[in-house]
């Protein structure tokens, strides 16, 4: 009986924290600027590694943005393909487009922080943007949405995260139902509430070129793995500044990836777990936690398989754990437009998502991760400096 109301007390607990979640979404969604708001001067910077096929995209959309004081700087970092090319083609000759070129990224430097640096260097306005050419910037108001938005919270950084339209079938059926479920990504914006000098930085980070400096530049983010994880290093460095950040979303930027298999994907899954295990001291200890509570809600689920198929009534316990994932997956479905049937699929989705968890914690371990073409160092001694950018 205890174990029973236990597991009601549980899945009560899920919905509560459901509920939560939704509301801290809406609290972070971006409204459309008012005329004439968000027009402090921009600069825009993209670190492009072997990203023909999605820069010139990336660059239309953000020359397009009714922003009236932007430039938009490109850094080729080492790429073997033709990415300068394809911005450049994208631009038709738009004057705001500045194409840098990364040859060489000197030692211990990891990722693309060091060409973000570059970029920075030849940034001339108040505010810097980062951005990835996986990318898009939809409705020609978003980026004076954004800045608006950033200036009425008096902030000095901040993120924003989008939506995630990946199509290909395993990000369909196993990522979006994680990446892109209100409940996940509310969660992460209710803790940013509660911890505002501590943003999760896994979207398009802004802040003032003041700021930039004042936390020490790339060299202060290269902290965590030499710059291989740039989001979590940034967030160590405005946490060492005690800095007031935020966090909000907006619908219009949109993030296409830029994994082409499932591979590319376990590897990007692999190396932000590892990130977040290397970075923070209560990430070993959640993720135990997260996987244990996975594991009881699917042996939860599989009893009342058992149970339905055999024409038995299942226990309360198991039927109230079993109802856990189909909450979270249920809000999924109602913000997307899924039929309601998709929320079954949402105890499978979440012990699939353990698998990288946990590949990121041997990759931990082990100092070594895999990305793209290159093998990194989770955990090495930072650069003192950005010499050569």
């Amino acid at each position: 009986m205890l174990g029973a109301l236990l597991s009601v007390a549980l899945w009560l607990a899920a919905l509560a924290v459901t509920r939560e979640a939704l509301r801290a979404l809406r609290r972070a969604t971006v409204p459309a600027p008012q005329p004439g708001a968000g027009c402090g001067s921009l600069s825009i910077v993209v670190a492009a590694h072997d990203e023909e096929a999605r820069i010139g995209a990336l660059v239309e959309s953000v020359l397009a943005q009714d922003h009236p004081d932007l430039e938009l700087i490109v850094v080729d970092d080492r790429s073997a393909d033709a990415t300068s090319e394809a911005a450049r083609r994208a631009a038709r000759g738009d004057p705001r487009l500045r194409l840098i070129r990364v040859d060489e990224r000197p030692a211990p430097w990891q990722g693309r922080l060091y060409a973000q640096a570059a970029g920075v260097e030849q940034a001339t306005r108040e505010w810097l943007l980062f951005l990835s050419a996986d990318q898009r910037l939809e409705g020609h108001e978003l980026l004076r949405g954004l800045l608006a938005e950033y200036e009425r919270r008096g902030v000095v950084a901040a993120t924003a995260l989008g939506p995630f339209v990946g199509a290909r079938w395993w990000e369909t059926w196993w990522f979006r139902p994680i990446a892109d479920n209100p409940v996940f990504v509310g969660c992460i914006f209710r803790l940013q509430e509660a911890r505002p000098d501590a943003t999760w930085l896994i979207g398009a980070l802004a802040m003032r070129r003041s700021t930039h400096r004042e936390v020490g530049g790339a060299a202060a983010a290269a902290s965590c793995g030499a710059g291989v994880f740039d989001d979590w290093g940034w967030t160590r460095a405005f946490e060492r500044h005690r800095l007031r950040t935020a966090m909000v979303y907006h619908p219009g930027l949109v993030d296409v990836s830029n994994w082409e298999t499932a591979a590319d994907g376990w590897d990007g899954l692999t190396r932000w777990a590892a990130g977040m295990l290397a970075s923070r001291r209560a990430a070993w200890p959640a993720a135990f936690v997260a996987s244990a509570g996975v594991a009881a809600c699917a042996i939860a689920t599989g009893s009342v398989a058992r149970d339905l198929a055999a024409l038995r009534m299942p226990s309360l316990g198991a039927l109230a754990l079993a109802a856990v994932p189909v909450t979270v997956g249920v809000a999924y479905c109602r913000a997307h437009g899924q039929r309601a049937a998709w929320a079954l699929l949402s105890t499978p989705v979440a012990l699939a998502t353990l698998a990288p968890l946990w590949s990121g914690a041997v990759a931990r371990l082990r100092n070594r991760i895999r990305w793209r073409d290159e093998e990194l160092r989770v955990v090495t001694a930072p650069p003192d400096d950005v010499s050569g950018a």
